[in-house]
């Protein structure tokens, strides 16, 4: 009889498995399918605990379902520890089992995982990998409490349902991709097909007024008063239909990377007085109160004064569009640390949660409908968020809900006072009054990025500290330069056409030393993970910055590859 159970063991397992593969790969659930997993594993292995891990969108793996009774109940999605066994699984790809968990030597380095272990009373355990495309992407998990060792068998088996595993949870993740995928379409076709409406009214709503009053002027059958107030709205209409047009082409502008900024030292307050003038005709039409609170010297900030006021006009006549007759908006401006802020803040309808994280969205509109109260395309904010983030700043909305108004913030970095004796340069102006933390005098700086408005701002920036400025828009033309040109530091982009940033710091650590092979260089680039400034270090950078780069922090991480005991100013 006892010859018989190893066999009958082996055919109830067999059993289960081809139940489980039935069930996994009838379950397009991804959240299903790991509960059938997760408690299979348990099954199969006659395990007192067992789980399951996956790498989640950033990469990390951590733990999405877990099966048997648990002493403590752990928080969902926590990470699987780098020093466990899991972590081991991860780094050989190959299974790990444990007869003394709580002894073993190859998990001694972490504390809080032996812990667990401990606070859970596992004694033996095995972990298999979850393996797809080559990579592992998973952990199977299965420990006991009891002193009982997993063994060849139980190995096979869980490797067996991890394989089975593997290929249902590939296909649940193309297929969760896919939904995702369709309904981002979807969502973007009925976006556009509602701003392709919203732009057919806009257009034919200034062009009824225009046509119907012109026609009507030149029946010459108006009185001089009617005929006034025609060309006022004509004149009117005609404003907007171009402030629309406008604001359509800078979308266009910033989208395909031709807009261009005419940055410079800027006093914001002069700025924002400037909006307010030009808005407040229409608060006073609706009976909105402005209150002002401007701090005079909150600046100087590094800008374009133009695109700045039209930063602040838009914002403005969001408020005022939004806010009932009777209401108020009030507009602040104040200095912080390393920041000038823009504080508009209304009594109006204010902003839906749901759509909160969406304002700053191109063509999103809280209402679309047939019956909206309010006008517009819906691309004054996406403008405003681009227009701040080009000019180095970031911008946020705040809002507690429907009928409690809004409020928004823009932050701009500003620039501390040149050192009397400082005569810095700026896109070919002689500039004097301001520049950014630390000078850079005599030091001879390449910037490269495929992106003009970038090389223009970064070039302003350091030539404002009294660096010597060289640009390229690419590897092939920066290692040109670097020919005839011997570079004090280098600051590149990563993400460039054809030959990255990495490309470049590979060709420039190839050269000898005495041609410029040791140069420091900073890396650049809209990723700001732990995993990209590794890379960046190890491909031979000396350092990584994240976009947006305040002024400050440029010129104070230019001027620390040189001179590292210098104080900056």
């Amino acid at each position: 009889m006892q010859l018989g159970r190893p066999h009958e063991r082996a055919e109830r397992r067999a059993t289960l498995l081809g139940d489980l593969a039935r069930s996994i790969n009838a379950s397009l659930d991804l959240g299903d399918l790991l509960q059938i997993v997760a408690e299979g594993a348990r099954d199969l292995c006659a395990s007192d605990l067992s789980a399951i891990a996956l790498r989640d969108e950033t990469g990390a793996m951590v733990f999405r379902h877990r099966a048997g009774r648990r002493r403590q109940d752990p928080p969902e999605h926590t990470s699987v520890p780098s020093h466990g066994p899991g972590g081991l699984v991860v780094a050989t790809g190959t299974p790990v089992r444990s007869d003394d968990v709580p002894g073993d030597p190859r998990f001694a380095g972490d504390p809080s995982y032996r812990a667990a272990v401990a606070a859970e009373g596992v004694t033996t355990l095995m972990v298999v990998p979850i393996t797809i495309g080559g990579r592992v992407e998973g952990l199977l998990y299965v420990d006991n409490r009891a002193p009982r060792p997993f063994d060849d068998h139980d190995e096979e088996v869980l490797r067996l349902l991890a394989d089975h595993a593997a290929i249902a949870i590939r296909n649940a993740q193309l297929l969760a991709r896919e939904q995702r995928a369709r309904a981002e379409a979807e969502t973007a076709n009925r976006i556009k097909d509602e701003f392709l409406a919203t732009l057919s009214h806009e257009l034919r709503t200034p062009l009824n007024a225009v046509l119907g009053w012109a026609i009507t002027l030149r029946s010459g059958r108006l009185d001089e008063a009617t005929a006034a107030r025609a060309l006022e709205a004509i004149e009117r209409n005609a404003r907007a239909q171009s402030q629309l047009i406008e604001d359509l082409l800078d979308i266009s502008r910033i989208v395909t990377g031709k807009l261009r900024l005419d940055v410079r030292p800027v006093e914001p307050a002069a700025v924002v007085e400037a909006a307010l003038d030009a808005v407040r005709p229409a608060a006073e039409s609706k009976g909105i109160v402005l209150d002002t609170a401007l701090e005079a010297q909150s600046g100087p900030v590094y800008a374009d004064p133009d695109r700045l006021q039209q930063v602040v006009w838009n914002l403005l006549t969001n408020a005022i569009k939004f806010t009932p007759s009777g209401g108020r908006v009030e507009v602040r401006l104040q200095r912080t640390a390393s920041s000038a802020v823009i504080v508009v803040q209304d009594t109006g309808q204010g902003i839906a949660a749901d759509l909160l994280p969406h304002v700053f969205d191109r063509f999103r509109q809280a209402d679309s409908s047939s019956t909206r109260t309010h006008g517009g395309l819906g691309i004054g904010l996406a403008l405003v968020r681009h227009l701040v983030e080009l000019q180095g700043g970031r911008v946020a909305a705040e809002s507690d809900g429907p009928g409690k108004g809004a409020t928004f913030r823009v932050r701009l970095p500003v620039l501390a006072p040149l050192p009397d004796a400082a005569e810095p340069r700026l896109l070919g102006r002689r500039m004097s009054s301001t520049t950014p933390l630390g000078t850079l005098n005599g030091i001879r700086v390449l910037v490269v990025d495929d992106e003009r408005d970038t090389l223009e701002l970064f070039d302003g920036i350091l030539a404002m500290s009294g660096a010597e400025v060289r640009r390229a828009l690419g590897t092939a033309e920066a290692l040109e330069i670097l020919a005839g040109w011997r570079a004090d530091v280098i600051v590149s982009d990563i993400e460039m056409p054809h030959d990255d940033g990495y490309a470049l710091i590979r060709r420039v650590r190839a050269l000898p030393a005495e041609h410029g092979g040791a140069t420091p260089a900073v890396a650049v680039t809209a990723h700001g993970s732990l995993d990209d400034r590794v890379r960046a270090l190890a491909a031979g950078f000396q350092t990584h910055l994240p976009k947006p780069v305040e002024p400050a922090e440029l010129v104070a991480v230019v001027a620390s590859l040189l001179l590292p005991s210098r104080l900056l100013s």
